[in-house]
């Protein structure tokens, strides 16, 4: 909405005001009375006109006008014998009904009706007392002058700009505009400011720097309304409103990171540099996840290219009002040593939401707006977004460079946790566990920053070691789960875990070695692809990780909650994604219970499920890391899929022997007699998830409770669950 600011009184001033009105008022002023004389032989006398006009008027320029316009109008017929001796009375000071305005309305409007109106005018003028030139050019005020020098205006291009300015803040005058037609406007704003039609239409065409540079309006509601963008109205209307790009900018200030703590490249860091380094207004994207330190990075960047960073001060979530304000910024801005952070700036590139309703709704300018200003761009930029699905590919071709930032390795968070937390005074004991603890999460930077700020919190208030390293524990637990949505998953292998145990199709010591060699030996390979299969708790996923503890390598565990969508397409883009990032960190991807969508495609309903196996099944070929699928249900994969593993491995369930030396190995506190196992020999077959269920029962039943007798008949009973129900013939007993 567009904010009143009027400078003007809607009468005539007196001479007390005027001693006391500043010299811009007085310029401002002259160059309002001036558009009203200009307008006044051309315009029709209509109600709006008429205010506009005796706004300006005293009471005894109004009687003199009465006086002579009843000259003008004497011995015509036709006129109204009470518009006549209301205006005599109000001539000779008597008393009157009628408002005097409204007496020298009726007089002007018989004058119209019987061919005098230039008559009428010339009274009018005579009387009126408006200035006939403005008292000063324009640009002696300071922010009308920073305007045109910033874009470089002309005089009528200015005086245009002064002109919406002035009807943007004063009722009346934008009444007035407001009553003109659409093809009236440029003829009326033309006879204002002075200059033909013609140079009017040019002046507001679509490629016209007061349009293209965003500091003009076009909408269309009952006609065409022209008008200032209200973050240009808003300037003009405060004294003392300093440079344009004081008020929108701010200093992005220093980085507390060096750049080569980043997790860019130092070819594309290097790059960026030479880009900003230069002289041209080059346009950088940094896009990827969220926290990764984009904005960090950014500043870090433009301090080491030797420029000031500033960033954009948003005032509202508007992709239209952000991108007027940083186009009013940028054009002010001293450009030789200066660099423009956009952060969050997913709506002004349209980041997916804006995009289809313009392209409904047909407003080609509108979609254009972005890609004008980048190529009239004054200084570098650099544009933050978290996504760049959605940005149409003629606004991602005006990038000179773009950098990915993905999700923070593990490695990075605890790095940047431990210089966090250096100079908080706590003991070393909680340092190394907040890293041990961050090291195993899922967090990004900011996450990182706000959790360190809550530590400084607690320990100023001197809280036990213990207590804190529990504190500590729930905050980065919760915060985990707030910025993945889930709780952390578990990579580190069971203590009581025994890899002996496993009833496997291939020896798992021979698994093991050719991870390792794969592991060793990389660059050399052309990757190694395991498929687990068999049936649920055999420990396939633990057999993952104790793999990926033996290579020495982190296992990035993928289940299909973190690769399927509900959108088209997507799927296929987040299954890319996990290659690309298990290849580039060297991790063992794990993909569990991968029938959730490697399906058979014979099978496939819809074509999406047909492409996001021909996805995974490209992106696995051309994989040169260690990849692990494991599966319940091995008859549900694509076939295609299955043959593409270089090792598959049935898992069964435990022999005998296995299975009480899990039993041993779980509950070592406790004494198995011979009976005991025989009964649990009877039973069966078990699993390595069934001893896992079982000791997760300390936790419901008193310690006393939890004896041999209640495990024994724990595992049989889950033992019991695994098997499918016999069916019968017939009638049931």
């Amino acid at each position: 909405m567009r904010r009143r600011n009027n400078p003007f009184s809607n009468h005539r001033d007196s001479e007390e005001k005027l001693r006391h009105r500043t010299t811009t008022e007085s310029i401002l002023t002259s160059w309002f009375e001036l558009y009203i004389r200009r307008l006044l032989p051309e315009h029709r006398f209509t109600e709006d006109f008429l205010d506009l006009l005796y706004s300006n008027f005293s009471e005894e320029q109004l009687r003199s006008i009465s006086v002579d316009l009843l000259g003008v109008l004497a011995q015509k017929p036709g006129i109204s014998g009470d518009v006549l001796e209301s205006a005599e009375r109000f001539s000779n000071e008597l008393e009157i009904e009628s408002e005097p305005k409204d007496i020298i309305s009726s007089l002007l409007v018989c004058a119209e009706k019987c061919g005098l109106r230039k008559e009428a005018v010339r009274v009018l003028e005579k009387h009126c007392g408006l200035a006939a030139e403005p008292l000063d050019d324009i640009r002696s005020i300071d922010r009308f002058k920073a305007v045109a020098s910033a874009f470089s205006l002309d005089a009528d291009e200015l005086n245009l700009i002064l002109f919406l300015f002035l009807a943007g803040t004063n009722d009346t005058l934008e009444s007035v505009v407001g009553g003109w037609s659409s093809h009236e406007k440029p003829r009326g704003m033309g006879i204002c400011i002075g200059v033909p039609e013609s140079r009017m239409h040019e002046i507001l065409s679509a490629t016209s720097r007061l349009r293209s540079n965003n500091l003009v309006e076009f909408t269309m509601r009952n006609t065409l309304d022209i008008s200032l963008y209200d973050e240009l109205n808003e300037y003009l209307a405060a004294p003392g409103a300093g440079s344009l790009y004081e008020r929108y900018l701010k200093p992005a200030g220093i980085s507390n990171y060096t750049l080569n703590s980043f997790p860019v490249r130092a070819s594309e860091r290097a790059l960026c540099q030479t880009l900003l380094s230069g002289s041209a207004p080059v346009q950088i994207l940094l896009h990827g996840s969220e926290g990764t330190g984009k904005t960090e990075f950014a500043k870090s960047l433009v301090l080491d290219s030797g420029k000031t960073p500033y960033v954009l001060d948003r005032s509202e979530d508007s992709r239209v009002t952000n991108l007027v304000q940083l186009t009013l910024a940028q054009a002010a801005l001293p450009r030789a040593n200066s660099v423009i952070i956009v952060d969050e700036a997913d709506a002004m590139l349209d980041g997916g939401r804006r995009w289809l309703a313009d392209l409904m709704l047909g407003d080609k300018e509108e979609k254009a707006r972005i890609n004008t200003f980048m190529d009239q761009a004054r200084c570098p930029v650099i544009w933050i977004v978290n996504s760049i699905e959605g940005v149409q590919a003629s606004t991602l071709r005006r990038f000179a460079f773009s950098v990915e930032f993905k999700p923070l390795k593990p490695a990075i968070i605890a790095a940047r946790v431990a210089v966090a937390l250096a100079h908080i005074p706590i003991s070393d004991r909680v340092k190394k566990h907040a890293v041990a603890l961050a090291s195993s999460r899922e967090l990004t930077g900011a996450a990182v920053a706000n959790l360190c700020t809550t530590l400084e919190g607690l320990a100023l208030g001197n809280m036990e070691e213990g207590q804190l390293m529990e504190y500590v524990s729930a905050l980065f637990a919760a915060n985990s789960k707030l910025v993945s949505g889930k709780a952390p998953r578990a990579n580190k292998v069971n203590s009581a875990y025994d890899v002996g145990v496993l009833n496997v199709s291939m020896e798992a010591g021979r698994i093991i070695r050719a991870v390792g060699i794969n592991v060793e030996k990389a660059e050399e390979k052309s990757g190694l692809r395991i498929l687990f299969h068999g049936i649920p708790g055999t420990g396939k996923t633990e057999f993952a990780r104790y793999i990926a503890q033996e290579s020495g390598r982190k296992l990035d565990i993928r289940r299909s909650s973190d690769i399927l969508s509900p959108y088209v397409g997507i799927a296929e883009k987040n299954i890319a994604a996990m290659f690309s990032d298990a290849e580039e960190s060297g991790d063992i991807l794990l993909i569990d219970e991968a029938d959730a969508f490697l399906y058979d495609r014979a099978k496939a309903r819809q074509s999406w499920e047909v492409t996001q196996v021909n996805e995974f099944l490209t992106r696995m070929e051309d994989f040169r890391g260690v990849l692990i699928c494991t599966t319940n249900r091995l008859a549900a994969l694509d076939q295609a899929v299955i043959r593409r593993f270089q090792i598959k491995t049935e898992f069964l369930p435990l022999r005998r022997e296995c299975a009480e030396q899990l039993l041993k190995s779980f509950f070592p506190e406790l004494s198995f007699d011979s009976k005991a196992l025989k009964c649990l020999s009877a039973q069966g077959p078990y699993v390595p998830g069934d001893f896992s269920v079982v000791q997760g029962l300390r936790a419901t039943l008193p310690a006393e409770d939890f004896s041999p007798v209640i495990i024994i008949d724990a595992l049989i009973a889950e033992a019991k669950h695994r098997k499918p129900e016999e069916k019968t013939i017939g009638f049931s007993a």
